[in-house]
């Protein structure tokens, strides 16, 4: 008896380890691919900065993507002491209310990379995302411009080809959505333009509270501190009409801001790979396309188109600007800067009672007004 029970313990046992066998071996042994996934979370983002990098990247439908994180166009400038990302903000670019996860529901760094998921539902507006070091300060920060893909323009007299929208819209038609985002000169961060066409307007919402602005002193009134604080509106000062504090007679062209065509596209260029801020002065495109003399077409409250041809009308709307305190002024007025230093040449100024100045230029380089780029 005592035998019997012995061997049926056996059995048990046996039969045990054998289902147990058959259960280990019909596991899924990871193929290569699969161990790359497990251990390189990142292939699964599609690589937007794959051929060439920019401080601002066009994402035109949902899904996963990562930029590389360098300084600008400056692929080898990298940023060594990156830790984490974080999104600094999000909006539609109008009156609408958003919370954060609205556009972009999550961002981590990885490997060298700022990589980030859109909202399952895709929703055009703006974002921008920053890598900071271990302490949390910003290293550096870029521009996710989630919208169609922007048209091509070419203009009169071989001028230059650009796009048909503003930097940061997401129309290109007469609605509050083709005004975009407003730059201070030189800077590559964005900031908000206004939510309606209205004459007692207001900021487009977005999915934070601003910071108070600084005063440009010699310590606010850098490169270093415009990098480390992107949302931070940088006033005007006496020092060099502008926000930056270097006094005008020490500056150059290359020692900070956009840099035109014969320099070069610099890092802080806030136009997308392929595309700058486009030159200014009588060499500009704003000029040689003849913009003191072309035709336009005022629509009611809201901006101009410009007739470059009978099959070709460009819209530009009337977007105002941030004044060098800060503050939304002047909305029956739409301008673009061009990458000139030197203020007297440095933006094209659109008017319903004036119609287009090519060079034009009654504000300083505090001031905040939109972007145009230009193909390179």
């Amino acid at each position: 008896m005592v035998e019997f029970v012995n061997l049926i313990c056996k059995v048990r046992i046996t039969f045990f380890l054998f289902v147990v066998l058959i259960v280990v071996s019909c596991e899924k042994v990871p193929s290569k691919g699969d161990e790359d996934v497990d251990q390189d979370p990142i292939t699964g983002y599609v690589n937007l900065s794959e051929s060439s990098t920019a401080n601002c990247y066009i994402v035109n439908q949902g899904g996963s993507y990562r930029i590389s994180a360098v300084r600008g166009n400056d692929a080898s400038n990298m940023l060594l002491t990156a830790k984490t990302a974080e999104v600094l903000w999000e909006s539609f670019g109008s009156s609408l209310s958003i919370g954060a996860g609205a556009l972009i529901k999550s961002v981590i760094y990885k490997d060298g990379y700022i990589c980030f998921k859109t909202n399952d539902y895709f929703k055009k507006g703006n974002a921008v995302v920053a890598a900071k070091d271990e302490s949390g300060n910003i290293l550096w920060s870029w521009h996710i411009w989630i919208t169609d893909q922007p048209q091509e323009h070419v203009y009169n007299n071989d001028a230059g080809t650009l796009m048909d929208r503003n930097l940061g819209a997401t129309s290109a038609e007469p609605d509050i959505y083709s005004v975009g985002l407003m730059y201070q000169w030189g800077r590559k961060d964005p900031f908000m333009g206004p939510s309606s066409f209205d004459q007692n307007r207001e900021f487009a919402k977005s999915s934070i509270t601003w910071p108070t602005p600084v005063a440009s002193d010699p310590s606010a009134g850098t490169v270093e501190y415009a990098i480390a604080n992107p949302t931070t509106f940088i006033t005007y000062n006496e020092n060099n009409k502008g926000w930056y504090y270097t006094p005008s007679a020490q500056m150059t062209d290359t020692s900070w801001g956009w840099t035109d065509s014969k320099k070069g596209k610099s890092i802080y260029d806030p136009c997308p790979a392929g595309w700058r801020v486009p030159d200014g002065g009588r060499e500009g495109v704003w000029e040689k396309a003849g913009f003191n003399d072309i035709a336009s077409e005022y629509v009611d409250e809201k901006g101009v188109y410009a007739n470059m041809s009978s099959s070709l009308k460009i819209w530009f709307p009337n977007s105002g600007y941030l004044s060098g305190a800060g503050s939304l002024q002047n909305p029956g007025h739409g301008c673009c800067w061009s990458a000139s230093l030197y203020w007297h040449q440095s933006h094209l100024f659109v008017s319903s009672s004036m119609g287009f100045h090519s060079i034009y230029s009654p504000y300083n380089r505090a001031t905040a007004i939109p972007v145009r780029c230009i193909k390179e």
